[in-house]
């Protein structure tokens, strides 16, 4: 994880100072609920966990920038000890042993971001690109541990508004959509932007 947030923030920051007020970095997140289709009935059902997500920026005009980011969606989890139920697509199943099985998504991509509306404080913006995501499930219990993990190339979009609040420094919230094959993930988030200058 911490060599992609490297990579990002190092396309983000760049090296030419000649042209540092084209680059920009952000930071967004929010609470995430997912929605696995497992039923709680006596184990420990988590679907709940945040969002982070880390972009750097180059633009290459006044309306059109292009990016690239990180994205941790979090992790939803399933845990229990012998004698534990719980039902997923309309079966009831029963733990025999104490275990835990998580499922962990995460993500990096490239796209552009169009300015729609970008006057004084205010930028309003559309994103678009390709993402390439890893979806892995895990299974740990007390006789041994076993993983397996999807990976795939998909587009993302969304909308933002952005509010320049102090020099170099924009509030920012925005609706983002994610494809996963014949799935998604969708939701806002919220965060901060800096702007780099010379």
């Amino acid at each position: 994880m911490l060599k992609k947030i490297i990579m990002v923030l190092l396309l983000g920051v760049g090296v030419n100072t000649a042209t540092a007020n084209q680059y920009y970095i952000g930071f967004d997140f929010n609470e995430i609920e997912v929605n696995t289709g497992v039923k709680n009935i006596s184990s420990n059902l988590d679907e709940e966990d945040t969002i982070l997500k880390f972009t750097g920026g180059y633009k290459l005009d006044d309306q059109i920038s292009l990016e690239a980011f990180y994205l941790d969606f979090g992790e939803a989890s399933l845990s229990g000890v012998s004698g534990n139920r719980f039902s997923y697509g309309g079966s009831t199943y029963e733990f025999n042993q104490t275990a835990k099985i998580a499922l962990a998504v995460d993500t990096i991509g490239i796209g552009a971001r169009y300015n729609i509306y970008n006057e004084g404080k205010s930028t309003l913006y559309g994103i678009a690109g390709i993402h390439s995501y890893d979806v892995s499930l895990s299974v740990a219990s007390g006789t041994g541990s076993t993983s397996v993990t999807e990976t795939g190339n998909d587009p993302y979009y969304g909308v933002g508004y952005n509010y320049l609040v102090a020099d170099n420094i924009k509030l920012n919230i925005s609706y983002q959509n994610y494809e996963f094959d014949n799935d998604n993930i969708d939701g806002f988030l919220f965060g901060i932007q800096y702007d780099f200058k010379d």
